[in-house]
């Protein structure tokens, strides 16, 4: 597992998927002062918190956070969501199938310890194997402490490699991006982005201040049949 800092960038705006090239289009949500929730059919997952969450079937690919022209401390400002990421083949019930949340505020809560701790020191939420972030969430006041982060069964095609996975640091001065095809996306704070052929699993948090810290990145593979 890889932890890097600087701007890291793939040209692609194709995922492929066991073979099939699918077109990746994106879209924000924004979560440091409000809710921006693309799906809402399933109700308040993080009740008093700011919440970002991507459409139905959309998977979330990257998370912006303050620059250092905006405050000193790191905090979370919006959500990348990538559209059409997952969809493999028809019949597909949606990345909506069933949902988890974990929670950044305490000790670690993560449905997938086989990758490891990938962000030692630092309060880490992780979805399971067979899910992705779809949504993430901040206290809902001026502190922004991160909370929550909302995770959904994905395509049942496809699982996060364990054995492949980066985690990126957010820093205040600039971004850390494995995938630039989406362009600027948050003009003027720091974007951490998983690369074209990732999902984004876990995030962390600093436990004595409540800023975000890092994404969990992890290649995706098939599932065995």
């Amino acid at each position: 597992m890889n932890k890097i800092l600087t701007v890291v960038g793939l040209a692609s705006g194709i995922m492929l998927i066991g073979g099939v090239a699918l077109a990746t289009t994106y879209n924000t949500e924004q979560f440091d002062s409000g809710d921006n929730r693309g799906y809402t059919a399933d109700g308040d997952w993080a009740v008093g918190s700011y919440k970002a969450q991507c459409n139905y079937n959309d998977p979330m690919s990257g998370i912006s956070s303050t620059a250092i022209g905006i405050r000193s401390d790191l905090r979370g400002h919006s959500a990348l969501c990538a559209s059409g990421a997952y969809v493999v083949g028809s019949g597909s019930t949606g990345a909506y199938g069933t949902e988890t949340i974990h929670s950044l505020s305490g000790v670690d809560d993560r449905g997938d310890t086989g990758t490891g701790d990938w962000d030692v020191g630092y309060t880490k939420a992780e979805c399971a194997q067979s899910e992705a972030v779809s949504g993430v969430a901040q206290s809902g006041d001026s502190s922004l402490n991160m909370t929550t982060i909302l995770c959904t069964w994905i395509e049942s095609e496809i699982a996060s490699n364990d054995s492949s996975c980066t985690t990126l640091v957010f820093s205040s001065y600039s971004d850390s991006r494995l995938n630039t095809a989406s362009g600027d996306w948050a003009v003027g704070y720091s974007k951490n982005e998983c690369g074209s052929s990732q999902i984004l699993k876990g995030v962390s948090s600093n436990p004595s201040t409540g800023e975000i810290h890092a994404i969990l990145c992890c290649d995706a593979e098939p599932f065995p049949h």
